[in-house]
Formats: structure tokens, sequence, C-alpha cells
């Protein structure tokens, strides 16, 4: 859903050389469904993943699970939440912003943002895609070590943080639509104010 800017007296002016810009609203109920989907499709294709990587013979992860497996894994998930959003915050003062971190129990929604500052769209587009790549990375050739509680971690994570990059891959899709000399100004966890050059 996109608002005009100028119907709010609160948003800043416009850059030189841009237009006005315009509101864009995180659509949290739809993109939670999706997470919410995803999480289904990946429980298996993890499953199935893992069990390539280690031959095809049987899942490194013992069911049912014991006691600490379990707490290992809720535990990584819990983390993972936490390190998902350090990674925006921490590539976000790369690029110089102050961030804030928080969370919006009603809309289940973490956040670590760069409220009331400009930022190019290549520097949100790294921000929104960094925990996804990274984590990802890190964790999926854990899920070929023989060892029952690395994998279950890993497993654990990677269940996690995909499902919850649901929003960094929805805002990445529509950057990518926007040239590249757009500039972004976040006002709050579900509001992202989008200015255009003005000869684009």
């Amino acid at each position: 859903m996109v608002t005009p800017a100028s119907t709010r007296d609160s948003l800043p002016a416009a850059p030189a050389g841009y237009g006005s810009g315009y509101l864009v609203y995180h659509p949290g109920a739809v993109l939670n469904v999706v997470a919410a989907v995803v999480f289904v499709i990946m429980l298996p294709l993890l499953s199935v993943m893992t069990l390539g990587l280690h031959g095809g013979l049987s899942l490194p992860i013992e069911v049912p699970l014991d006691i600490v497996a379990i707490a290992a894994m809720l535990a990584a998930s819990v983390a993972t939440l936490f390190f998902h959003e350090l990674i925006h915050g921490l590539v976000l003062r790369h690029y110089k912003h102050r961030v804030s971190y928080g969370m919006d129990m009603g809309r289940l929604l973490a956040y670590a943002a760069a409220f009331g500052q400009f930022q190019a769209r290549d520097h949100a587009l790294t921000v929104a895609l960094a925990p996804l790549v990274l984590i990802t990375l890190t964790m999926l050739p854990l899920l070929a070590v023989p060892n029952h509680y690395v994998a279950s971690v890993a497993f654990s994570v990677l269940l996690t943080n995909t499902p919850g990059a649901v929003g960094d891959l929805h805002l990445a899709w529509q950057l990518l639509r926007l040239p590249r000399q757009t500039l972004l100004y976040d006002i709050d966890p579900t509001r992202m104010l989008v200015f255009l050059p003005a000869r684009w």
C-alpha cells in the first residue's frame, strides 16, 4: 500500500534533486502468513537436504530428540532472532547510521532500523539481505557435520532464519525495482518513505 507523502505533516522535505516522496507500508500480516508457509516448506526440505549430506542413510539428528538437543535447538532459535537483527544493525553502522533495535509484539516484528535518516538504495539492499546470506552460508556446512548436536543446532537456525527473512526478501524485491539513486527514510517499523530522483 502506497500513500503520497504530502498527506503527512511530519515527513521530511525531499532532498535536492529528488521528487516528492511516498510512503510504503510494511504488509506485516501478509508476510507473517508467507513466513509460516515457508516454515512448512523448509521443514521437509531441510530434512531431505540433511539426509543427502549424510549419504542418504540416516539423519544425524536423533529422533526422538533428547532434552539437551531440544534445549539447544530452542536456544539456537532464540539466538537466531537476536543475531539476525544484530547483523542488520552492524551493516547499518558500517554505513554510518544510528541504529535502533526493538520488537513490535503486536505485529510479531523484530527490527533494527535507522529511523529518521536517509539511506541509499544499494545500502538498504545490503542491509536487508545480509542476515539471510551470512547465516545461511555459515549454517549450511554445519548440517554435514556428523555430530547430533551440531547438526540439530544448524537445522534449527536455518529453520528459524529463512522464514524470518521473508520481510527482508520482500523489501529487497521492492528495492530492486527502484533506480539505484533512490533514497529511503525509515519512519517507524512499518513505514518507509521513498524518494525517487527527479530525472528518473
